[in-house]
């Protein structure tokens, strides 16, 4: 399963939702992008009208961008095929979580590409990282981020998209500082943040009961948010 949205304001611009399949359950997402996180909660996503199963169907004629999102995308089979069938002056956004590094097949096809962005879902650091990132590892993803940097296609540039809610809006800063430390300035494209999707947001939170559901959340994954991020006071 697949979705395929064009922008309405612009329909050149292209995103895919490659599938559910994901290896984590992210803090700030939720079951309804990630297997992980249906099979924890039990929670599985029925049908929708938008659903594609058959990649040939697929057309990008006149995309001037198409990004790749999930779930994780080279974990979803949809991915491979749909990238074969755009053009190669297109532009590509590749959204990576950092923990599975990309197959000599995935490589291969992207090698062609005049300007394609892996982007990198690096929400914090350290610790931090592996809980806002659940069960992902930060060393594990540092040493992926560096075997892509040394061997990935050099056509492939690097952005990176870090997601601020009331957990990390003390330390987010952490990430740019890391990345401007292991990567070459002229390997990255963009650092970007965007605010939470409702969860933890620190305007509007769609938690109702924000430390309630964190220490629920700690229970069953044995964390301990308060000692992670010692810096959020002003969650309810």
């Amino acid at each position: 399963m697949f979705r395929i949205d064009r922008s309405e304001r612009n329909p050149n611009l292209i995103s895919i939702m490659t599938g559910f399949t994901c290896n984590l359950s992210c803090t700030l997402c939720g079951p309804d992008a990630s297997s992980k996180w249906q099979d924890e909660l039990k929670e599985y996503m029925p049908p929708q009208d938008n659903d594609l199963y058959d990649t040939a169907i697929a057309d990008f004629t006149g995309a001037t961008s198409v990004t790749f999102g999930g779930g994780e995308p080279v974990l979803n089979k949809s991915t491979i095929p749909l990238l074969k069938k755009i053009d190669s002056s297109t532009a590509v956004n590749i959204h990576f979580n950092c923990t599975i590094l990309p197959s000599k097949e995935l490589l291969d096809e992207c090698s062609r590409f005049k300007n394609i962005t892996f982007i990198l879902s690096i929400d914090d650091t350290e610790e931090r990282f592996e809980f806002l990132r659940y069960p992902a590892k930060w060393d594990k993803a540092v040493t992926n981020i560096h075997w892509m940097l040394e061997h990935c296609p050099t056509n492939i540039q690097y952005s990176i998209n870090t997601v601020i809610s009331k957990l990390n809006e003390h330390t987010y800063h952490t990430v740019g500082e890391w990345v401007h430390a292991n990567i070459a300035a002229d390997r990255i494209n963009y650092i970007g943040t965007q605010d939470s999707n409702g969860i933890l947001n620190v305007q509007n939170s769609t938690v109702p009961d924000e430390a309630d559901w964190l220490d629920r959340l700690d229970t069953r994954r044995k964390t301990n948010w308060r000692e992670t991020f010692p810096l959020a006071t002003n969650i309810n």
